[in-house]
Formats: structure tokens, C-alpha cells, sequence
């Protein structure tokens, strides 16, 4: 299995559905637009087999965690260990509390308790009381503090102040346009356009970003002319703006 050292500090993100090998867990018995392991009880697992922590040629030094989850019990709690769940090297725990509802996933975050270096299973245990459903997971990422030696996304180097939605350009447009955002932490995204009748006719983001300055080009070319609406949503902050598209 392979997850992906990317971001604003070359951070390792993994995203949680299809685990190699685990207990309890499964995927969503539903098609959802967010892909997510489900039905998280206490005492499961999941088990991610070959993650590369760094070498000597290739340092890392993640010292934090977030997960992405969502919760509409009383939640619990996430032990992350390496190679097996017999093993003395637990590095992270991670408390999981209610975010509202099912659909509503939020950006947990613990610190990393020892570091870790090489490559590694990654076993996910999963604890909380009684036998209602603990959680949803989407994702997961390490924080690394090590410098990067070049940026691999379309995120920016600097890690913004606050959460901004940019005004499109250009605006009026034709058939194309810029929309940039701004993150201060990560999480999961939502940027959508909506047509004058609120009703939604693209999805431009709908997955977990990192901190960092972002932009896209939205294709409208198939729309007709018109004033359409785009959304920005991360966490709990939501930020419109009007667009004009003129053929």
C-alpha cells in the first residue's frame, strides 16, 4: 500500500476506506461523494501496511497528527501503533468527541509521542464505552517539521493567518476563471458553485487539504451565461461569492 509524503511541510496523508487488513471495520454500506471507514466499534482495528516513515537519505520528523472524523455519538478514542498491537510502540493517541452528526466531519490533533523513523505497519485501535458506533475516520496526516526542498501541490509555502475566499478573476469571464482560497489549518474542504437558483452545478474540492494558499481554474463552458455563486467550507468557516459568466 502506498500514502503520500505531500503538502506545505512534506506531510504524510493517508486516506483511511481501505485498510489492508482489519476487524469490525468496514467501508460505507452506502455510496457517499466522502469515502470513509465505518461501523468503528471499541476494541477494533484497522491495519495499514508499509508506511514510510523516513530514512537517513530521507529524513522526517512529524510531530503531530490530525485526523479527519466525524462523530454523532460520544465519540472515543484512536491508539496508533507500530507493527503490531502486542508491541510497546504506541506513538499517538487521538480523542475523537461528537461533532453533530454523522455527515459533519471535523479536524482532530494529537501530538506524536516518540519519533519514528523507517518503514512501518500502521495499526489503528480503536476504544470507547458501551457498543454504539464511536466514529467515522476519512483520513489521516503526520506533520512533519522538517523543511521541504520543493513543494509538490498547488498549496504555497506559507502558512496563511485566517481562512480567506478570494474574489474570482477575471469576473465577468470567458469561459474560464481563477478561484484562489486560503487555509490557517487543515481539514476537510468543500468548494462548490451554485447556480442563481441555489441549485449545485460543480464541485471544484471536496477532500482534506493541508494549511497553505490555494487556486484552481473553474472550466465553465458547459454552463450557460448567467451570475452563479461559489462556496467555500472548512470547518466552520463558509464564505460565498458572485461570479459572472458571459458567453
Amino acid at each position: 500500500m502506498k500514502f503520500l509524503w505531500r503538502g506545505i511541510t512534506q506531510n504524510l496523508l493517508m486516506q483511511l476506506q481501505k485498510p489492508v487488513n482489519q476487524f469490525g471495520t468496514t467501508p460505507p454500506s452506502r455510496p457517499s461523494s466522502i469515502h470513509f471507514l465505518d461501523n468503528i466499534h471499541n476494541d477494533d482495528w484497522a491495519l495499514y501496511a508499509g508506511v514510510e516513515f523516513g530514512n537517513n537519505q530521507y529524513a522526517k520528523k512529524s510531530d503531530s497528527l490530525l485526523i479527519v472524523a466525524s462523530c454523532g455519538s460520544s465519540g472515543g478514542i484512536i491508539e496508533v501503533w507500530l507493527d503490531s498491537l502486542d508491541s510497546k510502540d504506541k506513538i499517538a493517541e487521538c480523542l475523537i468527541s461528537n461533532t453533530g452528526d454523522w455527515s459533519t466531519y471535523k479536524t482532530f490533533s494529537t501530538k506524536i509521542l516518540k519519533t519514528v523513523s523507517g518503514n512501518h505497519d500502521l495499526y489503528l485501535r480503536f476504544k470507547g464505552s458501551g457498543s454504539d458506533k464511536l466514529f467515522n475516520l476519512q483520513s489521516l496526516a503526520f506533520i512533519d517539521t522538517t523543511p521541504p526542498t520543493s513543494i509538490q501541490e498547488t498549496g504555497s509555502n506559507n502558512i496563511p493567518d485566517k481562512f480567506i475566499l478570494e474574489q474570482n478573476y477575471p469576473n465577468p469571464f470567458n469561459p474560464s476563471t481563477v478561484i484562489g482560497y486560503q487555509l490557517s489549518v487543515g481539514g476537510y474542504v468543500q468548494l462548490k458553485v451554485y447556480d442563481i437558483l441555489g441549485r449545485e452545478v460543480a464541485i471544484l474540492v471536496d477532500e482534506f487539504k493541508f494549511p497553505g494558499v490555494y487556486s484552481l481554474t473553474f472550466d465553465a463552458c458547459k454552463l450557460s451565461s448567467g451570475i452563479y455563486f461559489y462556496q467555500l467550507k472548512a470547518g466552520s468557516f463558509i464564505s460565498t461569492k458572485k461570479m459572472i459568466f458571459l458567453k
